[in-house]
């Protein structure tokens, strides 16, 4: 009985190793994704302060209106997805 008992607490002890390296892969995933999400983010707001600041620029020296400020970012947003 004593052996059993020793076979079955390493067989449990192994199950919830391996477990908590399961648990920590994916952790380490998640916390991979999430890391990716916000430097996306991080690098799409930078692009869209760009445009406001180059908008406030143009409108401000050139006098440009703002439906073709509008559709001058529209461009560049398009371009720069296909690029």
């Amino acid at each position: 009985m004593d052996e059993d008992e020793r076979t079955e607490y390493l067989r449990k002890k192994e199950e919830e190793e391996e477990e908590a390296r399961r648990a920590a892969e994916e952790r380490r995933l998640q916390q991979e994704l999430i890391s990716r999400q916000m430097a996306l983010l991080q690098q799409q707001l930078a692009f869209k302060r760009g445009l406001l600041l180059e908008a406030g620029g143009l409108q401000k020296t050139q006098s440009v209106s703002r439906p073709w400020i509008y559709s001058y970012f529209t461009l560049l947003e398009l371009l720069e997805l296909k690029s």
